[in-house]
């Protein structure tokens, strides 16, 4: 993969890092051209995050960003903690640090390194193309057999003994 992927850069550049699926992060350092260049994802599924405010310090996890940083326990963000108890999520881009937080996903951030002092960083979005259909199939389709694969999920997970079962979802 990462053959493929130098092969991409030399050939057509950046533009050879785009429109890749699934949950990755590329990073290219190319010394002829003194740029480092953080590819992230279209989905967001690998975040890469930074600590706000102070330089350009990268990690994929945010413990690590953090203890690299000597961030005490000071730092910690409740409200995310919080969040993550109650919903299993945190919003992008925050952590559990309230220095560190992600960068944006679906852009490509380059870093100028032959600039004197800290690196100058631009970030572009870029479209991953359009988004193909799974199948031919209408919503409602979808729709019927999303709901039979829900009712079989819940009727696997739950246990007779305790009686009817009843599902809520949210439209949000």
């Amino acid at each position: 993969a990462c053959r493929a992927l130098c092969r991409a850069y030399h050939e057509r550049g950046v533009a050879g890092l785009l429109g890749l699926g699934g949950a990755f992060a590329v990073h290219v350092f190319d010394p002829q051209r003194n740029v480092y260049h953080l590819v992230c994802d279209f989905g967001g599924a690998l975040p890469c995050y930074t600590r706000a405010g102070a330089g350009e310090l990268f990690s994929s996890h945010p413990d690590v960003l953090a203890a690299a940083a000597d961030e005490s326990q000071d730092a910690w963000d409740l409200t995310s903690m919080a969040q993550f108890v109650s919903t299993g999520v945190v919003t992008h881009p925050h952590s559990y640090y309230r220095r560190v937080e992600s960068l944006e996903y679906g852009c490509v951030h380059s870093f100028d390194l032959a600039a004197p002092g800290t690196p100058r960083r631009s970030t572009a979005r870029y479209a991953n193309g359009p988004l193909e259909r799974l199948c031919g199939d209408s919503a409602d389709q979808i729709a019927e057999r999303l709901a039979a694969a829900l009712i079989a999920a819940s009727r696997r997970a739950t246990l007779p003994l305790l009686g009817r079962t009843a599902v809520a979802l949210s439209g949000g």
